[in-house]
């Protein structure tokens, strides 16, 4: 099992805090000044003289807190003292270019540093107001504390931190797509020549909007490439076909035994409304195989029963027989996947038959809840690999499927193109793979799996950067964010119905 990086570790400790902790409020002004006239040259002689000497960094700043809290008087617990959305070592250091004999920075001269001072050039606003480090649009502070989106003045608002029943965003203010999939974060909240085509959750900048591609097998034709002698009296020559439809196990009775990292239950409250979740977060992968997995059991049309294909033989036992597969392709995802090319790997009893791509074959367009081919009672369908050649069975394979063994079709791998809309033609483009965005989606994601009590189950990758300057993200903002609601007083929360 892959053990839990420090961004899943950093949101399991986050998502058991009480909901509403990390507040949207941006913090009070201190009014509290550094000790002493010093010069940041000195300050940072001593700050690297701390670091070596191994001092505790409750917050992760760089700054230790023996040099927080007896020569700055800033917060040794928080990133950034003042709420201003500005780290306190970019307000005490800034590009490091100082001068010897340079001051710590108190633009105004207000006897406050600007660590300590939301408005440190007296402009009359937030000093956050005027950086943007990813350039897109939403200043750093409202991104760090959390912010609403207001549609008729087009601009971001500080989030009050207590009102769930809006739709509120916190956002990583050093990338432009918080949760890196193609669309950028105020795409996201404005909604500008934002894909139509994305589902909820995936809309938020916190949630990936990423396609799901589930490949289900509802049938198969077996055709026999030599003769097969059962019994002395019995026996099917060479080409003899049957075919056989499979009866899909209900994934939710499987999805019980995935393999779990952590699992917490914890209470947590809205207005007018109550309950518990129990959370899991696996950080092994088997949640994303079990959507990606089709598992089924053959169910008549078979030449012979199951004791006398116990008892089969022919002279060509590594090629005993060909299989043809009816497949579904499905998805469960929140966005398009254009070509589609998936590998999958063919499981009987638990043994890998092969591993191929369809032949000659892509999905052309997917969209999100769609299904390939969309006709009931019509398949894709399968029988040759890339190279051209038979998906062929062994004898004991063959043996296996004609007696009932289970039958796994995993999708193991998926080439897909991104599309965007160009907003200067309002076409649709390829950006690339899929992949290359989902691997960086999971790099600052957790993978959620919710189970609510009622029959809900919710799977979702939710943010979880874990740099310093990094939002902090609740179990309350993980719940809304990953199921797509929002609360409403005296109702509860609204969720869409999976």
């Amino acid at each position: 099992m892959r053990h839990p990086g420090p961004a899943s570790l950093s949101l399991l400790v986050l998502l058991l805090a009480a909901l509403g902790c990390s507040g949207g409020k941006s913090g009070s002004t201190q009014t509290v000044a550094a000790s002493g006239a010093l010069t940041i040259a000195e300050v940072y002689e001593r700050t690297l003289a701390s670091l070596k000497a191994g001092n505790v960094d409750t917050d992760g700043d760089t700054i230790p807190d023996d040099i927080e809290t007896g020569l700055l008087h800033t917060d040794p617990a928080k990133v950034d003292s003042d709420g201003d959305g500005i780290p306190d070592n970019v307000e005490v250091f800034g590009n490091k270019a100082w001068k010897a004999a340079d001051l710590l920075v108190d633009k105004n001269q207000n006897g406050v540093i600007a660590a300590l001072d939301q408005d440190d050039d007296g402009d009359g606003a937030n000093d956050g107001d005027l950086v943007d480090s990813d350039g897109d649009g939403i200043p750093d502070y409202l991104e760090f504390y959390g912010y609403t989106y207001e549609a008729l003045t087009g601009k971001p608002k500080l989030w009050d931190g207590v009102d769930h029943s809006v739709a509120y965003y916190k956002t990583d203010p050093n990338q432009r797509s918080t949760d890196q999939d193609p669309f950028d974060d105020s795409t996201e909240i404005s909604g500008l020549n934002m894909d139509v085509s994305v589902q909820s959750p995936g809309g938020l900048p916190m949630v990936p909007a990423l396609p799901e591609i589930v490949v289900r097998m509802d049938g198969y034709r077996v055709t026999t490439l030599d003769e097969i002698t059962f019994t002395e009296s019995k026996s099917v020559t060479r080409e003899t076909t049957w075919e056989c439809q499979t009866e899909a196990r209900d994934s939710r009775t499987t999805e019980h035994g995935w393999e779990v990292g952590y699992e917490a239950t914890a209470g947590y409250s809205f207005p007018g409304w109550e309950a518990s979740v129990t959370f899991h977060a696996n950080y092994s992968g088997s949640i994303s195989n079990t959507h990606e997995t089709s598992t089924s059991n053959s169910k008549g049309g078979s030449v012979a029963n199951a004791e006398e294909w116990s008892k089969a033989r022919t002279s060509k036992p590594s090629e005993a027989a060909a299989i043809k597969l009816f497949l579904k392709v499905y998805n469960t995802g929140t966005a398009c996947a254009s070509n589609v090319v998936p590998t999958m790997t063919l499981r009987i009893g638990g043994h890998n038959v092969a591993t191929f791509q369809p032949g000659e074959t892509q999905v052309n367009l997917l969209e999100p809840g769609g299904t390939y081919p969309s006709t009931p009672g019509v398949y894709w369908v399968v029988d040759t690999n890339q190279s051209g050649g038979k998906i062929t069975l062994t004898i004991d394979e063959l043996r296996a499927l004609e007696s009932g063994a289970p039958v796994t079709l995993t999708l193991t791998q998926m080439s897909a193109d991104v599309m965007r809309k160009d907003a200067a033609t309002g076409a649709y483009v390829s950006m690339g793979d899929w992949n290359e965005y989902a691997a960086r989606c999971r790099a600052v994601c957790a993978d959620l799996y919710f189970d609510t009590g009622d029959g809900t189950f919710t799977h979702s990758l939710v943010y979880a950067g874990n740099s310093p300057t990094s939002p902090r993200v609740t179990l309350g903002d993980a719940f809304l964010w990953a199921i797509g609601g929002f609360t409403s007083k005296g109702i509860g929360v609204n969720y869409r119905d999976l």
